[in-house]
């Protein structure tokens, strides 16, 4: 389904009786960011209606568009799936170097709380949390949200006679992602397992 701005924000109003004090606006996606001009027209208006709002993004975008949506934002949840630049290169097909650099833009300007998504063998490795841990300290960000790899839509390929792109990867165990918030806590890091939102 497409939405003008004018017709999305009128299901938005339609329900700010229920947000209450917390509630409010969450673009995600895919990459929110990629319709930059349209969460920034959104956002815009939500704060005009004292309605808050909350970016969920990777930090893979354009910094001028990037500034300009973040004028609009109470929160951002940051996405950081590895600290190494091949090592991210990779496993999503970019470098992380645009995606630090936004980091350190968000975390000056808006509340941010981090978002791993803990891939095993992937970058659950001491090396990787404690470098994690060690630049979201450095931002001056409290939280991480770790959020531990799962094949619950595993049975969806099966089903439509697709192989699944999960295939290859192991589901983390118990102790994997306790000793990944035991690394994480030892930085004075709050954790969190499971998103925040």
């Amino acid at each position: 389904v497409e939405y003008t701005c004018d017709e999305l924000f009128h299901k938005v109003l339609r329900d700010k009786p229920f947000y209450g004090e917390d509630g409010g606006l969450t673009f995600s996606g895919g990459e929110a960011l990629q319709h930059a001009d349209f969460v920034k027209e959104m956002f815009s208006r939500c704060k005009a209606e004292k309605i808050s709002t909350v970016l969920d993004t990777t930090g893979y975008a354009k910094t001028e568009k990037l500034l300009e949506v973040l004028e609009y934002t109470d929160l951002v949840l940051l996405d950081l799936k590895h600290m190494d630049p091949d090592e991210h290169k990779k496993w999503t097909g970019v470098s992380n170097e645009l995606i630090l650099n936004n980091a350190k833009i968000i975390a000056s300007k808006v509340k941010t709380r981090i978002s791993l998504p803990l891939i095993p063998d992937v970058n659950n490795s001491e090396e990787n949390l404690k470098a994690t841990a060690e630049f979201v300290r450095e931002l001056g960000i409290k939280w991480i949200d770790i959020n531990p790899f799962h094949k619950l839509g595993d049975g969806k390929y099966h089903y439509l006679g697709m192989d699944s792109p999960y295939d290859s990867f192991r589901t983390l165990e118990k102790h994997e992602v306790e000793d990944a918030c035991r690394v994480i806590k030892s930085f004075g890091l709050d954790v969190n397992i499971g998103r925040m939102m």
